[in-house]
């Protein structure tokens, strides 16, 4: 028996507690059994805040030198917590050469590696509120030029560049940071990974963050209507299943998804109403003005109907139930 045995570079990265360094974490991908591998701090290096980040200490990646492209540790959040910002991850998995296909397995979990990432990244933005993916125009954190400038002298000699400076931007925000126990049920849960509405809301927030409100409220309704739909599916399952196919094909839009479910006994606050569907509702206008204050009051009532939904899993081997922290 063999070791096929692979990294992955992450975009952008997750921050985390130390103690995941110290730990590896069973998953699948690609339908195979694998494990995952965080980085190290580098054997006889000093553990301070900047210091980069190497390979773990086994096999073929462990010839990798330390650089900035497995991560590198910090030292404070607003807690005061020790943090570590993780860019690469290396996977394992056994292989038997005599009876198994190497290069076909290999193909296999590097086409599958993305979507085992998408998974997990998923499922850590849920639980944190780190925000991993990129929907709508992100601003850079470092706000360069790239174009560069000079002046140009009659005689056609360059003369000395005219230099632009940068800008850094860094935003100061409430950060949770993943734990082992995070990473080892994100890595158990990736494989078929979250329900559509908790990606939308994930994505809701993504949009939030980058103060695109408009498009933050309507994915947020979005993310609400597939729950209310899967509430209303159940309810009706039990209280009404002989009208069940007719009622769900009739009620195409979500007010009338919301009455037929106050009809078998399932109401929704009205702050739904409120904050949810009346925002939704402005925000699909051009040229409609969504605040910060109610973007984040729309996350929020969608959040609150899709945990009725889509209550967040209890990882196989594990009896705690997923809680998100934001």
């Amino acid at each position: 028996m063999k070791t096929l045995e692979w990294w992955y570079d992450l975009e952008p990265g997750f921050l985390a507690h130390t103690d995941v360094l110290q730990n590896s974490f069973p998953t699948r991908v690609a339908g195979r059994d694998a494990v995952v591998h965080p980085p190290g701090v580098p054997k006889g290096a000093m553990a301070w805040a900047g210091s980069v980040l190497g390979p773990p200490q086994f096999g073929y990646t462990a010839q990798s030198p330390p650089d900035a492209q497995w991560g590198w540790l910090d030292s404070f959040t607003a807690k005061n917590e020790e943090i570590v910002a993780i860019k690469r991850l290396v996977l394992t998995s056994p292989v038997d050469p005599d009876v198994e296909d190497v290069q076909q397995i290999a193909e296999h979990v590097v086409a599958a590696t993305d979507t085992w990432w998408s998974a997990i990244s998923a499922w850590v933005e849920i639980i944190t509120g780190q925000h991993l993916t990129h929907v709508g125009h992100h601003k850079p954190d470092v706000v360069g030029n790239p174009t560069s400038i000079w002046l140009v002298a009659e005689d056609g000699f360059q003369s000395a560049p005219v230099t632009i400076p940068t800008v850094y931007r860094m935003q100061l925000s409430p950060l949770n940071l993943v734990d082992s126990a995070m990473l080892r049920s994100a890595a158990l849960l990736a494989d078929p990974g979250p329900p559509l509405a908790w990606t939308l809301l994930r994505d809701a927030r993504s949009l939030k963050n980058v103060r695109q409100y408009r498009r933050a409220v309507i994915d947020s309704a979005t993310a609400a209507d597939v729950a209310v739909t899967q509430l209303l599916d159940d309810q009706l399952s039990i209280h009404n299943p002989q009208d069940r196919p007719k009622i769900l094909k009739e009620s195409r839009m979500l007010g009338s998804k919301l009455h037929q479910l106050s009809k078998v006994g399932t109401s929704l606050p009205q702050s739904f109403q409120d904050k949810l569907v009346d925002k939704r509702n402005v925000a699909v206008h051009e040229g409609a003005s969504i605040t910060d204050s109610e973007c984040g009051d729309a996350i929020a009532e969608a959040a609150s109907v899709v945990e009725l939904a889509f209550p967040l899993p209890t990882p196989p081997g594990t009896d705690q139930q997923l809680h998100r922290l934001w």
